[in-house]
């Protein structure tokens, strides 16, 4: 491993750890003028791959110090999430942890996932960031298909997703306007991204027998 990874990631590791902005983290790890572009990069790859996160003040925040923490999400019209902790997790956290909408990534409606505790609170409640999703509680869904000058959407049933899901190559079912169909999503939408999904199955015209 680089000398300097190995600094950057002992250092955000360590159990003593507290956020700091760029400049800070620099300092502290010893790092001089010419070496910085190469710690900004080095930081860039930890936050690609978990290790690290840029929080909401602009401090960079190890995403190690409280890694056990898995539960099942119970989201909102508005988009926020309340986990439920898993009975194992480590450390133990009493009652529900909510998460913002912002900080759901694309973790949906009963899905369980593994989160992060940033040390805020909302009264007495604690906050977190979702890492990533563990499991889904399914890919599958049911809703009506949509067409505008864009290409084929789908407004999935109930009030989980607000916003239509992009549908991949409709033409080629020979959906329309109008039809109920289930869908697989590919990909979850989040708070910065549009979902996307293919069409697995036309259930129907609205005004079809058994289509509601």
């Amino acid at each position: 491993m680089d000398p300097l990874e190995s600094r950057l990631r002992d250092c955000l590791q360590s159990p003593a750890y507290k956020p700091v902005k760029f400049a800070q983290l620099a300092k502290k790890i010893g790092v001089q003028r010419d070496d910085l572009e190469a710690l900004s990069e080095l930081l860039r790859q930890l936050i690609e791959d978990g290790s690290a996160r840029i929080g909401e003040s602009g401090r960079v925040e190890s995403c190690r110090q409280t890694a056990g923490i898995t539960g099942t999400v119970k989201r909102t019209t508005s988009g926020d999430g309340y986990i439920t902790v898993s009975p194992g997790s480590e450390p133990k956290v009493a009652g529900e942890v909510l998460v913002f909408s912002e900080d759901m990534r694309d973790a949906q409606d009963r899905d369980q996932v593994l989160i992060r505790l940033t040390g805020k609170r909302r009264g007495d409640q604690r906050i977190a960031v979702v890492e990533k999703v563990i499991r889904r509680a399914t890919t599958t869904f049911v809703g009506t298909y949509l067409e505008d000058h864009s290409g084929g959407w789908v407004r999935i049933d109930g009030k989980q997703y607000p916003e239509p899901i992009a549908l991949d190559d409709p033409e080629a079912s020979g959906v329309r306007p109008g039809d109920k169909v289930v869908i697989e999503m590919l990909r979850f939408p989040t708070a910065r991204r549009t979902g996307e999904a293919v069409l697995k199955q036309r259930l129907g015209a609205p005004h079809d027998a058994g289509v509601d």
